[in-house]
């Protein structure tokens, strides 16, 4: 018995490691406006779920594409939100354990989360 707990915590483990250490944030293939816009999203798409069990399952984001001239809901001119610009729209892709993606996160520039798509490819 003792020895499957041991197998358990070692596999959760090892599946936390490799998903941490494999998964960039790729915020770094963004420069200027465009790394701000993708910083922020990956910020919003940490509370972004609303559900507790899929939050506790992610074990790491990925920004995978950031759109700055999209429009959003915040178009009001100088709006802005810590330190980025309107009208942007990003995409998140999370991550669980041995880096299997679970959701794709839409974030526009207001932090709001657009639509949550379960299951999607690497």
């Amino acid at each position: 018995m003792m020895r499957a707990v041991l197998y358990a915590v070692a596999f959760l483990i090892v599946g936390v490691l490799v998903t941490k250490l494999t998964t960039p944030s790729g915020v770094g293939g963004y420069e200027g406006r465009e790394r701000a816009l993708a910083e922020q999203a990956l910020d919003a798409s940490r509370i972004a779920t609303g559900n507790p069990l899929l939050t506790t399952a992610i074990v790491a984001r990925r920004v995978v594409a950031v759109e700055a001239e999209a429009p959003g809901e915040c178009t009001e001119p100088g709006f802005e939100v810590n330190g980025a610009y309107p009208g942007y729209r990003a995409t998140v892709r999370a991550y669980t354990l041995f880096r299997v993606p679970i959701a794709g996160i839409d974030v526009t520039c207001g932090g709001a989360v657009w639509g949550v798509t379960m299951g999607l490819s690497a």
